[in-house]
Formats: structure tokens, C-alpha cells, sequence
């Protein structure tokens, strides 16, 4: 009778153990939101730092990170289909792992075309939250509208937090250092993520034959491109402005350092844009 009932606690949590479970996926999923952002927005301000280093101008530097955002955005799809069909779990340690070790080798890299080949795998991983990390939030939560706003919160505070941060590694260490240490955190999260959180069970992803609301096709075409012109605009905006807005404070408030930039720039992010 006691192992009997051993082997369904096992199986079956208590709701106590179940929601302290949800909570710990869900706090290790806002952490990687956050860091999701952070990555991906180093190189824009470090890029500042570059400019004196190799004497190039920032639209050649600039240029070096462009493959890495077509990445973090083409490589979504891929890294969906495949957490579908594989585990979203080890799909997000792959996350953590292969954005640390791209840090790690962007750090390390001994050449400009290295570092862009660093940041290049740096944006096929960091492609990885969105499409699977969202849809494991959405899955794990109870209140999914609270929960899904402090998730967004916490991915704003990484775009904010990236400039102000990676200019104080800047100057505390190096450029390299603004890679090396956000590297050395993701890396060491991974084993931590894949110790605590067990794996789901696995699905095959399967498509519902009859839809929840039914559209004719012109208004589903329409539908669809409204929603892609609002994502393309939206998308557009956002990251056109987080990766440019070092840059513009760079220029617009000469002569200071670069500790001064990251500040001023999370400031704007958080705070609205700097007074006239």
C-alpha cells in the first residue's frame, strides 16, 4: 500500500507541488526573456567601444550584426517546429547553452569576421524564446493575462537594462568583457534549468481540423495581412530604435563616455527620450 502510493505521488504531484513547479518553469522562462533582449542588444552599444579599437566607422561595425537579426528572426520557425516534435525543454537549454557559448566566442573572437560569425549564432539562438518559450508560459500559467504581462515586463527590462549594463562591463573590463560575462550567466543557467525543471511529455504537433471560429477565405486573407503589416511596422520600429538609439545619444550628446551612453539610453527606454 505505501508503495503504491509512492509511485502515484511520483506521478501525480500534490497541487502544492504542481503549482510550486509552474512557478519555478515560469520564473526560469521571464529570466530567459529578459535575457533573450539583453543579448541581442550588446553588440549596439559595444559597437560605440569598437569604432575607437579598429578604427572603422559604425556604419561597417554596424553592418557586422545584421545576419544576426535576420536570425533571431527567420530562425523562429525552425526552432518551433522543431520544439514541437523534439522537447520545448532541451529546447530551451539549447538556448541558454548556444547563447552563452556565442557570447563566450564573440569575447574570444580574434577578428571582426569571427565576431560577426559570434553574433550570427547568437541570433539562431536567441531565435529560440519567442516560439517556445511564449507557447511553455502560456502553458504553464494559471492567470495566463497576469502572467503574460510580467513576462513581457521582464523581456522590456532587458532591452532597457542592455545598454546601461553592457557600458558599465565596457568600461569596468573591456568590449570582450560586455560578451564574456552575459555568456558565463547564460552558460551556467542552462545545467541549472535542465537540473530543475523536468521535461514535458512529449506531443507531436497536430492541426485541429475544425477551427474555434469559422472565416470565409477573403476575410482570413485579410486578417492575415493586416496582422502582418502591423507585426512587420511594429517590428520595424522597435528594433530599428533599440539598435540605433546608442548611437544617437552617442551623437547628440558629444563628449561623453560611454558609461554616459549606456546611462542616457536606458533612460530613454525607460523614461521617454531625452529633453530638447
Amino acid at each position: 500500500m505505501t508503495a503504491d502510493v509512492s509511485t502515484s505521488d511520483r506521478y501525480s504531484p500534490s497541487p502544492a507541488a504542481d503549482a510550486s513547479r509552474r512557478r519555478l518553469a515560469i520564473g526560469f522562462l521571464n529570466w530567459a526573456h529578459a535575457l533573450d533582449h539583453f543579448v541581442i542588444l550588446i553588440y549596439p552599444t559595444v559597437v560605440i567601444e569598437l569604432e575607437v579599437v579598429y578604427g572603422r566607422s559604425y556604419s561597417e561595425l554596424i553592418a557586422l550584426s545584421t545576419a544576426s537579426f535576420i536570425a533571431f528572426g527567420l530562425f523562429s520557425l525552425p526552432a518551433g517546429w522543431l520544439a514541437d516534435r523534439w522537447s520545448r525543454r532541451n529546447m530551451m537549454v539549447a538556448f541558454y547553452v548556444g547563447c552563452g557559448l556565442s557570447l563566450i566566442g564573440a569575447a574570444l573572437a580574434p577578428s571582426l569576421w569571427v565576431l560577426a560569425v559570434a553574433l550570427f549564432a547568437l541570433g539562431v539562438f536567441a531565435a529560440i524564446y519567442h516560439p517556445v518559450g511564449t507557447a511553455m508560459v502560456v502553458e504553464s500559467a494559471v492567470q495566463r493575462g497576469r502572467t503574460l504581462a510580467f513576462n513581457g515586463v521582464c523581456g522590456n527590462l532587458g532591452v532597457s537594462l542592455a545598454a546601461g549594463i553592457t557600458a558599465v562591463l565596457t568600461a569596468a573590463v573591456s568590449w570582450r568583457g560586455a560578451f564574456l560575462v552575459p555568456g558565463l550567466i547564460c552558460l551556467a543557467t542552462g545545467p541549472v534549468y535542465l537540473w530543475l525543471i523536468p521535461d514535458e511529455t512529449r506531443h507531436k504537433a497536430s492541426r485541429n481540423a475544425s477551427p474555434e471560429v469559422g472565416l470565409s477565405n477573403v476575410t482570413a486573407a485579410i486578417l492575415f495581412g493586416l496582422f502582418m503589416v502591423v507585426a512587420l511596422s511594429a517590428g520595424l520600429v522597435f528594433n530599428t530604435l533599440s539598435v540605433a538609439l546608442p548611437k544617437i545619444v552617442d551623437e547628440r550628446v558629444a563628449g561623453i563616455s560611454l558609461v554616459a551612453v549606456g546611462g542616457l539610453t536606458t533612460r530613454c527606454f525607460c523614461a521617454g527620450p531625452l529633453p530638447s
